[in-house]
């Protein structure tokens, strides 16, 4: 038999092979979606239909839904300052 016609791939004795199962959810994960995922899904459909008006409103409905979570600069707010203001800017540059 010619070489490249040989089976290359020979068996492993004693190899399992098993692939990674999904990671498992609270009960709280699973209840609902989020007020955000609701707002996208008026986007795009807004988008798809070319309403305008339909568009702004889940536009509004989306920044409220943001407004209502927790900023990253508030968390923060007694530790150092964030990097985008003035303040953070000059005691970088003071060092």
């Amino acid at each position: 038999m010619l070489p490249f016609l040989k089976n290359k791939q020979q068996s492993v004795a004693g190899l399992i092979i098993k692939g990674r199962t999904p990671d498992q959810k609270d009960g709280q994960d699973q209840e609902k979606p989020s007020d955000l995922e609701d707002c996208a899904k008026s986007i795009i459909s807004a988008i798809e239909s070319k309403d305008a008006s339909a568009l702004a409103e889940a536009m509004h409905k989306a920044f409220k839904a943001m407004e209502k979570m927790p900023h990253e600069e508030a968390s923060h707010k007694d530790q150092n300052p964030s990097p985008h203001t003035y303040d953070a800017q000059n005691i970088k540059a003071a060092e």
